[in-house]
């Protein structure tokens, strides 16, 4: 029988990205929430990492916030475990955040000042 006790980490992992996978293909948002309330900050940092940048962001949204806090916590400790530098990763998004509000503070301006 194939239950979780009997699986190695790695093939629960292997299992639970599929599940996630397919629950998200599906568009089943309640049983992915579910799942992701059942995991570890570590383990949804690993799922997340998993899957393409466009489904980050729907598992974003269906986290928990006490959750997503400590997953934000772990993904530059394992950044570091990698080896990335995580300041060098962290730049480029503080620089594309920078850049998008700077533009869209320059067409709310102009939006002010020409209508």
């Amino acid at each position: 029988m194939n239950t979780p006790e009997n699986n190695s980490p790695i093939e629960q992992h292997s299992d639970l990205i599929d599940t996630a996978s397919e629950r998200l293909e599906k568009g089943e948002d309640q049983a992915l929430s579910g799942i992701l309330t059942l995991l570890e900050a570590v383990e949804i940092a690993h799922l997340m990492e998993s899957f393409p940048e466009a489904s980050r962001s729907i598992l974003w949204k269906l986290m928990p916030e006490k959750t997503s806090g400590e997953v934000l916590i772990v993904i530059p400790l394992a950044m570091k475990r990698l080896g990335i530098d995580p300041a060098l990763a962290g730049s480029v998004v503080l620089t594309t955040v920078t850049d998008v509000v700077g533009f869209m503070s320059f067409l709310g301006l102009a939006t002010i000042f020409l209508l």
